[in-house]
């Protein structure tokens, strides 16, 4: 009986590391409250090194891309992003406006935002960094689900474990960004703000080149040509930025329906969980007639996007004309030009208040 307890007593720690074949990091957090023995195995490095690869999450958390893991079509355009420069420095141009800063060779940028996240980083033991990883995708899952008070909730508790690191801070700036429109106090709103905007710029005072805090700081300027310096900016600093992206997108619309369809297919691209790009996306095809492409988007929104009235709505009137065309109806241009204009004035007054919140309610993916 002696001798099987002493080889438990010995093997108690290589029961510990086993757990985390079965524990997701909340469970193994509050393993770690039922005695002192679990909180000091599991404060281990090793464990959260051997928890973290298993899970596929990062320990570190780069300033300049999202969290996720790359796609395929991710992967394909992040080496060959020649043509895409090539067509955001063709709107500078037409815009005549150009980035807020002065940006570094490729293989500098590259360096300096990866040293800002890493001399966060550093400063945290393994299992720091492991909770961090934690509560900031939690937070991001809820922020794409529109749980905004939960997702507050955890990149408040990320934040407090690595308060100068500038991703967490703009990502909390979003979800701040998009609880203001839940308030109806002009004061609170004013003040709520000023706060918000103090995040994204303390961001951009850690990270000189952080391209989420020049998104954010975009949606807070009246100057159309400053806030589209600042979209450009955002996106020379990180061309997979889905939320930069998805906003110039959609701040193009009305001037430049060429950038715009192009930038909001680009978003969708890198992040299937925008809150808006998908809507106004299928308006552009709408508007083109492109009918079965305008369908097909809005089919997804709605799958994605149950509550989503406004989409619901577009989705059944490309239905009935879908029907229509099946039908055998004829439907001359000058008609469906007339249809497509009678529903974006039906529209309108959703449309202008998604217009005004950006695609950060993200992004914004």
């Amino acid at each position: 009986m002696e001798s099987n307890l002493g080889t438990l007593l010995l093997a108690r720690e290589d029961i510990f590391f086993l757990a985390q074949d079965y524990l997701d990091f909340k469970e193994a957090f509050q393993l770690m409250q039922t005695c002192r023995m679990a909180c000091k195995y599991l404060n281990e490095d090793f464990f959260w090194h051997r928890c973290v690869r298993r899970k596929h999450l990062m320990l570190s958390i780069p300033p300049y891309i999202d969290w996720r893991l790359r796609t395929v079509e991710e992967k394909a355009f992040q080496e060959n992003v020649e043509p895409y420069f090539k067509k955001l420095d063709d709107l500078a141009e037409q815009l005549q406006v150009w980035p807020a800063i002065s940006l570094p060779s490729v293989d500098t940028l590259c360096a300096e935002r990866s040293s800002s996240g890493d001399a966060v980083l550093s400063k945290l033991s393994v299992m720091e960094q492991a909770k961090v990883t934690w509560l900031f995708s939690k937070g991001i899952e809820s922020y794409e689900r529109k749980d905004l008070a939960l997702s507050r909730k955890y990149l408040m508790a990320a934040l407090d474990i690595a308060p100068t690191h500038d991703i967490i801070l703009c990502r909390l700036g979003d979800t701040e960004f998009s609880l203001l429109h839940e308030i109806n106090d002009e004061a609170t709103k004013v003040e709520g703000k000023i706060q918000t905007k103090a995040l994204y710029t303390k961001a951009l005072a850690c990270n000189p080149y952080s391209a989420y805090a020049y998104n954010g700081l975009a949606l807070f300027e009246e100057d159309r040509k400053v806030k589209y310096s600042f979209m450009i900016t955002a996106l020379r600093l990180n061309p997979l930025c889905s939320y930069a992206l998805a906003n110039l997108g959609m701040e193009l619309e009305e001037t430049q329906r060429e950038y715009s369809i192009f930038f909001l297919e680009l978003a969708l691209l890198v992040n299937q969980n925008l809150f808006y790009a998908r809507t106004s996306l299928a308006l552009h095809y709408f508007q083109s007639h492109r009918f079965d492409d305008a369908r097909k988007c809005l089919s997804e929104q709605v799958r994605r996007r149950p509550n989503d009235k406004t989409s619901a709505r577009l989705l059944s009137y490309c239905a009935e004309i879908a029907n229509s065309i099946a039908a055998g109806e004829e439907m001359s241009g000058s008609d469906s030009e007339a249809s497509a204009d009678e529903l974006v004035i039906s529209e309108e007054e959703s449309l202008a208040s998604v217009s005004a919140m950006g695609d950060l309610s993200l992004m914004e993916d």
